[in-house]
């Protein structure tokens, strides 16, 4: 199974729409389930949806945005995958889907976390209530704006508190945290001597 992960930075802007026709063009049949956070949109119309799958026939759930800042989309090709029910969070987005060859069910969740520290355990209790009730496999993955690891920030000055509830969240449902490569942050603040971090992660059951 595969799934494509995505923080666009604003669907609104037609170059990046452009890119998302063109991932599609490329991959092709080859990506079933995508996951694009940040889209700073608050609706999409069903032609403008229509518009970035081709030739495709995928199935789109999507979490509107807050102002300028998150929103997110997930997209199904229907000719493989079901939704059966989704579930819009204060953070993140879910879809529970069945694969159409062999019947299996699981979840997919994209999460967008808040910027502000005071509202990141409000964050993980969102996520927490939601997944205590799930019996299916799961991927939860996005922009937590968390990060685990001193490690996975550029200096010192770090949040041990939201790095402690983001590991014990992580250890309360025994969740895997896929290897992922390429550049070693996800995010900057572009300043002259910036501050960079790990925000982005996929989290499998």
């Amino acid at each position: 199974m595969r799934c494509l992960f995505w923080n666009v930075k604003g669907l609104g802007n037609k170059a990046r729409r452009g890119q998302l026709k063109e991932v599609f063009r490329e991959r092709d049949i080859e990506t079933p389930s995508l996951l694009i956070q940040e889209t700073k949109k608050e609706t999409f119309s069903t032609r403008e949806l229509n518009s970035f799958q081709g030739n495709k026939s995928f199935l789109w759930s999507r979490k509107a945005a807050r102002g300028a800042s998150g929103g997110i989309l997930i997209g199904v090709n229907s000719d493989l995958m079901e939704i059966l029910e989704n579930h819009v969070g204060a953070f993140f987005l879910s879809c529970a889907i069945r694969n159409k060859v062999d019947n299996f069910c699981w979840e997919f969740i994209g999460v967008y976390g808040p910027v502000t520290n005071s509202l990141r355990p409000l964050f993980l209790d969102d996520l927490r209530w939601h997944l205590q009730f799930q019996h299916i496999p799961f991927i939860v993955g996005g922009d937590f704006n968390m990060y685990r690891f001193a490690y996975e920030k550029s200096n010192s000055n770090l949040d041990i508190r939201s790095i402690g509830h983001f590991n014990d969240f992580i250890t309360e449902f025994d969740l895997r945290d896929l290897y992922r490569s390429g550049l070693r942050f996800t995010w900057t603040n572009k300043q002259n001597s910036p501050t960079q971090e790990v925000l982005d992660r996929v989290l499998v059951s």
